[in-house]
């Protein structure tokens, strides 16, 4: 008898698709918490030194789209489809209005939304 061939991988396209949705959703929601890690900083008081605040204000940006990169090359090659029906193109596309919301919704909702512990870990207290 003669072992059974390769599944092909059209049978693993909803696990992939699903793998590539959560990442994005991960993806995005980090980014929103560096801007709720600044907003953090900003409302601190006492606040960070100014330096700090304008590396931060820097450097948050340059993050987003690292992770917007990131979440492209770790998700799974597109199962013939282009790269634009990705949910993790959609990451690199949504990178800056997630950093807008993560700096707006804190003060919004009257809470820091764990931002306090971000700006924390990074170093901004």
């Amino acid at each position: 008898m003669e072992p059974p061939g390769p599944l092909p991988l059209e049978v693993f396209k909803p696990v992939v698709r699903w793998c590539d949705e959560a990442l994005a959703l991960a993806a995005l929601t980090l980014i929103a918490m560096v801007g709720a890690g600044y907003t953090a900083a900003l409302v601190a008081d006492p606040g960070p030194a100014i330096w700090k605040m304008a590396v931060f204000a820097v450097l948050a940006p340059l993050a987003a789209v690292v992770i917007g990169f990131a979440a492209i090359v770790l998700t799974f090659p597109p199962l013939k489809s282009g790269i634009s029906d990705r949910p993790a193109m959609h990451v690199l596309i949504g990178c800056a209005p997630a950093l807008l919301v993560g700096l707006a919704l804190p003060p919004l909702l009257g809470g820091d939304l764990g931002g306090r512990w971000l700006a924390d870990l990074v170093g901004l207290f």
